[in-house]
C-alpha cells in the first residue's frame, strides 16, 4: 500500500466569517454544545443568546475546540444540517476529492492523529487555530484505498457497537437481578428452604415484645426519648404477603431515628478534630469520605449526636438519585463521629432482635425507593424527608435467626453479582483496547 506525505492544508481550508451573537438568523440553527474527547462525538443544544460571536459549521465541515484539540475535541459535522458554534471553536471546509469523508472521521479518532497534534502544537500557541494545523504533515493512501480502509473500519465499528450493546444489556440484567434479589429477601423467598429446615424458630411476633421491653428500658434510662405511638397498621396497607412466622411493623418501632445537629459553617475546619457526617457524605451504598472536622471539644458537648460504626446513614435532603436511596452503613473511619443537619442515623433498638444489615437491605430495595419517589416526583418540590417519612415505613420483620440467614444469603449472592459485573467490565475494557488496536493498525504509516 502506498501512502503519500500530505500537508493538512491541502484538504482543510479555514471557514471564516464571524456572526454577531444577537443575529436573528442564529436562532434557526442548532448549536454545538461540546465535542466528546474520547469519541469525537458532537453534542447539540438549542441556540440561546450569548456574548460570544458565532461561526457557521456547514454539513461535512471539520470542527475543533481551540482549547482542547490535542485532547481529542475534534469532529466532523455529519448531521444532515448546518450548525453554529462559538468562536472558541474553528471550522474548516474539507476537500473530499483528496480525503474520503468516512476515512477522515476514523482518521481524527486515531492515536496517530492525536499524537501528531500533541507533538506538534506548541504550548505557547495558547489557542489552536487552523493556521497552526495547515503545515502539519500526514501520510494518506489514495482515495480508493481510503474508502477500502474506511469500509473495513466501519464494519469493525459496527461489531464493537453490537458488543457494547450486549455488554450494556448484561450490566442492566445484573442490576435488575440485584433489585429482584433484594425484593425476594424482604418477602421471605430467599429463605424458604431455610424455614423448612428450621420450623421450630420463635415467631417474629415474640420478637416485637422483646423489642418493646428494650425500648421501655432505654426510655427509663433516658438513653432515648419517649415519643408518641406510631399509627396502627391497617390490613389494606400491607403491600405484599410475608411468611407466617414474620410480622409487619413500623420501622420506628424497632429502631431509633437520630436527627443531625445544626452545626454552624464556621464550626468546620480542616486538620485535627472530630469527624462529622454531612449531607455530602451520604451516598448510595457508600459513606463518602471528606476532610471536614469539628473542634475536639464538640465530642462531649454534642454527645447526643454521636454516630458509631454500623449505624445506618440516610440523606434527608435529595434522599435518592437514579441509582437508589442515599443509604449506607457507617464505616469504621467514621466511628464516633458527629451527625450534621439534613442527615439521619437509624440504629437498631435491640442488636439481639434486629440485625442492622437486614434493615439496610430493606432500605436498599426498589420497594422503598418507589415509595419516596411517588411522594415527590412531578410535584415541583425538592425532596426532603421528614422523620415520620422514615419511622412510619411498613417493615417486614422476620425471626432474628432468619434475619441473619437472609443477610448471609444476600452477601453470597451480591458477591457473585459483583464478580459477574467485574467480568463484564473487563470485557468492555478488552473491547475498547481491541477498537484502539484496529484503528492503530489501519493508520500505521507505510513509507
Amino acid at each position: 500500500m502506498s501512502w503519500k506525505k500530505t500537508k493538512i492544508g491541502e484538504f482543510l481550508f479555514e471557514r471564516k466569517g464571524l456572526i454577531d451573537p444577537n443575529s436573528r438568523e442564529l436562532f434557526s440553527f442548532k448549536k454545538i454544545e461540546k465535542i466528546d474527547f474520547s469519541e469525537g462525538k458532537i453534542f447539540l443544544c438549542d441556540y440561546s443568546p450569548t456574548k460570544t460571536k458565532q461561526i457557521i459549521v456547514r454539513k461535512g465541515d471539520f470542527v475543533f475546540s481551540g482549547l482542547n484539540i490535542e485532547k481529542g475535541a475534534v469532529a466532523v459535522n455529519d448531521f444532515d444540517q448546518d450548525l453554529v458554534v462559538s468562536a472558541n471553536y474553528s471550522t474548516c471546509e474539507v476537500d473530499y476529492s483528496k480525503i474520503d469523508s468516512e476515512f477522515l472521521k476514523f482518521f481524527i479518532k486515531s492515536s496517530f492523529f492525536k499524537r501528531l497534534l500533541t507533538d506538534n502544537l506548541k504550548k505557547d500557541y495558547g489557542f489552536t487555530r487552523p493556521k497552526h494545523l495547515v503545515n502539519l504533515e500526514v501520510f494518506l493512501p489514495s482515495i480508493e484505498e481510503q474508502k477500502k480502509i474506511a469500509k473495513k473500519l466501519k464494519h469493525s465499528e459496527e461489531k464493537q457497537k453490537l458488543l457494547k450493546q450486549e455488554i450494556d444489556n448484561q450490566k442492566n440484567y445484573i442490576k435488575n437481578l440485584g433489585k429482584q434479589i433484594l425484593q425476594d429477601a424482604i418477602e421471605g423467598k430467599l429463605t424458604k428452604e431455610w424455614r423448612e429446615q428450621n420450623s421450630d424458630i420463635e415467631p417474629a411476633s415474640e420478637l416485637l415484645k422483646k423489642i418493646k421491653k428494650e425500648k421501655e428500658k432505654l426510655i427509663a434510662e433516658k438513653k432515648i426519648k419517649k415519643e408518641k405511638l406510631l399509627p396502627a397498621i391497617n390490613e389494606s396497607e400491607i403491600p405484599f404477603e410475608v411468611p407466617k412466622s414474620w410480622v409487619w411493623t413500623r420501622l420506628g418501632n424497632i429502631t431509633n431515628f437520630i436527627s443531625g445537629n445544626n452545626f454552624g459553617s464556621n464550626d468546620f475546619r480542616k486538620g485535627l478534630g472530630v469527624k462529622c457526617i454531612k449531607i455530602t457524605n451520604a451516598g448510595v451504598g457508600e459513606l463518602i469520605e471528606t476532610d471536614d472536622v469539628l473542634p475536639q471539644e464538640f465530642l462531649e458537648k454534642h454527645n447526643s449526636f454521636l454516630i458509631y460504626e454500623g449505624d445506618l446513614i440516610l440523606a434527608l435532603t435529595r434522599p435518592y438519585i437514579l441509582d437508589g436511596l442515599k443509604i449506607s452503613l457507617c464505616s469504621k473511619t467514621y466511628d464516633k463521629s458527629l451527625l450534621n443537619q439534613r442527615v439521619a442515623a437509624i440504629r437498631s433498638l435491640c442488636n439481639d432482635c434486629v440485625e442492622t444489615k437486614y434493615i439496610y437491605s430493606f432500605l436498599r430495595t426498589n420497594f422503598v425507593l418507589m415509595i419516596y419517589k411517588s411522594m415527590f416526583e412531578g410535584k415541583g418540590q425538592q425532596p426532603n424527608l421528614k422523620k415520620n417519612d422514615v419511622t412510619d415505613l411498613l417493615f417486614p420483620l422476620p425471626p432474628f435467626t432468619e434475619q441473619l440467614a437472609i443477610v448471609s444469603k444476600l452477601q453470597t449472592l451480591m458477591q457473585k453479582l459483583d464478580e459477574a459485573e467485574k467480568q463484564i467490565e473487563k470485557s468492555l475494557e478488552t473491547s475498547k483496547l481491541l477498537t484502539k488496536a484496529i484503528l492503530a493498525e489501519a493508520f500505521k504509516v507505510h513509507e
